[in-house]
């Protein structure tokens, strides 16, 4: 499981961010904590706290300068951080809450601190939050934006921990947050991912990890809400300055190889047809061998004797397929059975000669460094394969029927996938007849 870092080193704020927090679950808390660390000596970056909202007045403390719009000058933020203080922007007091700026003062701002931390919504104290249609009010210039709930709403009653509950009263069954209810409002059409910009990052923050004994499930759950517009996920506290990135890089990783097939359209067994005077499968082994698979499997059914006796392998393991002329699936749940025990596993085609272990590799780092569920290749905007599955998608496959392989488990879960993209078609070229082989050996001597 990753390291803790402190909210500064794992966010990577840098000069120049208008970094906005949005949701639930202590916005305010979070951006206290993150300038009081920035503007640390181990920093020293000149912060400026502002909200395009509303903020009460008594979250303010004695390290906080509160400065109004119509007297913000450039000498009066210089003068503010030489006392050691952060700057707070408002433009004017009402009922015990500061009044945010106008976007384009937040803009004007920015041109003055070197970054600048807009609370950019409201919740009332509340852990979750679901936007209503004027919501949130994010900056066009924020190049940040961090979505934060809090982790003591999972699996809590929403009227005790969300904001306007009679809102979203109709997507939780009983009035429980269950996390796959608040992982589809959360990335609803009108949820907080309007606010995606090609030039913003967005991060994801479940904020209050201190509360994670009562959570003791608390960062499987994370890895759950992993979705391709998201850029990353943390597991935060503001009370400890902590945040743990949420990611595969702990998963083991066992590779599959299916090589049970019967060739029909090849006319005899392809797998041991020889491209570049070695065996299709064989290349494939070799391939999976230099990798950093943690284990693998060749599953095998149709002429297996045959495969075992002409292939050379150092750290494969055999897995005999009886039911092979039931199709691919079979041969799919026969290795996930013997690999269950692992994080994830890939499964790899053993008729993709040219596949390589920088192929399977650069899978591998991807997958690790999201908290995905699925990653797939594509190349020249086609699905490619070999694919990777964590053990959350394992009972998915093993009701997998037919020849279809799992085509069916991505197409359904596309919001868990993580897509990298390729550029040589060639190393996913599949051989299905001879014509293949002789077309492979050509492009590969050319």
């Amino acid at each position: 499981m990753p390291s803790l870092l402190s909210l500064t080193k794992s966010l990577e704020l840098s000069d120049g961010d208008v970094f906005s927090f949005v949701g639930a679950g202590g916005k305010s808390s979070l951006i206290f904590t993150l300038a009081r660390e920035l503007q640390s000596k181990e920093f020293q970056k000149k912060v400026a706290i502002t909200t395009t909202t509303k903020m009460a007045l008594a979250q303010f403390t004695e390290e906080h300068q509160l400065i109004q719009i119509n007297e913000l000058s450039k000498e009066k933020l210089e003068s503010t951080w030489a006392w050691g203080k952060i700057p707070v922007v408002y433009s004017s007091i009402l009922n015990d809450k500061i009044v945010g700026i106008e976007e384009k003062c937040v803009e004007e701002l920015s041109k003055i601190a070197s970054i600048v931390l807009v609370e950019a919504d409201g919740a009332r104290g509340m852990s979750f939050k679901h936007p209503r249609a004027y919501e949130p009010v994010v900056p066009e210039c924020s190049n940040k934006m961090a979505i934060v709930i809090g982790l003591d709403a999972f699996n809590s009653r929403i009227e005790k921990v969300c904001f306007h509950p009679e809102q979203i009263s109709k997507y939780f069954e009983d009035g429980i947050l269950k996390l796959g209810s608040l992982r589809t409002l959360l990335y609803s059409d009108d949820g907080y991912l309007k606010c995606r910009r090609e030039n913003r990052k967005i991060f994801l923050l479940v904020n209050k990890s201190d509360v994670a004994e009562e959570q003791p499930h608390a960062y499987l759950q994370c890895k759950m809400l992993y979705h391709p517009q998201i850029d990353k996920i943390f597991l935060t506290s503001a009370k400890n300055n902590s945040a743990k990135v949420v990611n595969n890089m702990a998963d083991s990783i066992g590779g599959i190889i299916l090589a049970a097939g019967m060739s029909k359209r090849f006319g005899k067994n392809k797998l041991i047809a020889k491209v570049n005077s070695k065996m299709v499968l064989q290349h494939v082994i070799d391939a999976c061998e230099k990798s950093k698979l943690d284990r693998i499997y060749i599953v095998v059914g149709h002429e297996a004797e045959k495969i075992l006796s002409e292939m050379r392998t150092e750290r494969c393991e055999f897995v005999k397929n009886e039911d092979y002329q039931m199709g691919m699936s079979t041969s799919l749940i026969c290795g996930l059975r013997k690999a269950e025990r692992l994080d994830a596993v890939m499964f790899i085609l053993g008729d993709q000669p040219f596949v390589t272990h920088e192929v399977i590799d650069t899978l591998i780092e991807k997958y690790k460094q999201s908290c995905a569920q699925i990653c797939v290749p594509y190349c020249k905007g086609i699905r490619r394969n070999p694919v990777i599955f964590s053990k959350p998608m394992f009972d998915k496959l093993y009701m997998v029927k037919g020849d279809k392989g799992a085509r069916d488990v991505i197409d359904m879960n596309k919001e868990l996938t993580y897509v990298t993209e390729f550029e040589s078609e060639i190393n996913f070229a599949d051989v299905d007849t001879l014509d293949d082989v002789n077309e492979l050996q050509e492009i590969k001597k050319g």
